[in-house]
């Protein structure tokens, strides 16, 4: 029995061996990584041409996010009409300010408001002429003084309009018309631009951008709620800035300097 025992015993590990080898051996193509045994990916495959070869090395393909040779450009992904094609060229896209075929205009951005949309169509402003809805004139062009105001309004004769530093004296406060006080806030009558802030606070902000539409936007306010003949009510104000914030630098400039020309007239208050 013993003996029997020394002759079967190496035939059963023999056969432990081999089959433990072959559960255990890895081929590129398996889908299972084996970085000791040089495979740089295993996609599952051996095909090339799919990122990982067919020896499971990684290669270069469209979408990676590197420009590799034969590319003319690769964001990282295979989607077409983001600028870069599914094959990684170049293609047109609205907002890369070349007029394509099926845009209207294209203005090199994706910003709406500027006289062209963010889907390259044409879009009505004030000053192109034309007469859209809600503007009261419009003379081609952008200029206050010549009867039709930079926010497409009509200008009358003998308008006065008091400056934001007439305003924002202290000795001045008296001439504040209600509902309006130096301490009402900002928000409480426009869209929020100045979190926290009061109109007096808001005529004292310097710089330019919103900051300086602020400050002619309260001085138009309280001009138009005065006895100051403005030539604007304070509903045409408000919805002046409402419409602009939020939006960009150039929306902000259009709407400021309207109320700057209007706000520079003259003032008739002591």
């Amino acid at each position: 029995m013993k003996i029997k025992s020394v002759l079967i015993f190496p035939a059963i590990l023999g056969l432990s061996f081999t089959v433990m080898q072959s559960a255990y051996a890895v081929h590129c193509g398996d889908g299972i990584l084996d970085i000791p045994g040089g495979e740089q990916c295993d996609d599952g495959n051996t095909v090339d041409g799919d990122g990982c070869s067919a020896n499971c090395t990684i290669e270069p393909m469209c979408g990676d996010g590197i420009v590799n040779n034969g590319e003319a450009c690769d964001d990282g992904n295979n989607m077409n009409g983001d600028g870069c094609s599914a094959n990684c060229t170049i293609e047109a896209y609205c907002g890369d300010g070349i007029l394509n075929d099926g845009e209207q205009c294209d203005d090199g951005n994706n910003v709406d408001f500027d006289g062209c949309s963010s889907n390259c169509t044409i879009e009505p402003y004030c000053g192109d002429g034309t007469l859209d809805p809600g503007e009261q004139c419009d003379d081609g062009n952008a200029v206050g003084g010549d009867g039709c105001s930079a926010m497409c309004e009509t200008e009358k004769e003998g308008d006065e309009g008091c400056t934001p530093g007439y305003w924002k004296q202290p000795h001045h406060a008296d001439s504040w018309s209600a509902p309006y006080t130096p301490d009402t806030l900002f928000s409480a009558v426009f869209e929020d631009a100045f979190p926290g802030m009061t109109l007096l606070e808001v005529l004292r902000r310097g710089g330019g951008g919103l900051n300086a539409l602020g400050r002619h936007t309260v001085a138009a306010l309280l001009n138009a709620a005065s006895d100051v003949n403005y030539g604007q009510t304070t509903a045409d104000v408000i919805a002046a800035f409402n419409a602009a914030y939020p939006g960009t630098k150039n929306a902000y400039n259009q709407v400021k300097d309207g109320f700057e020309d209007d706000n520079e007239r003259g003032c008739p208050l002591n």
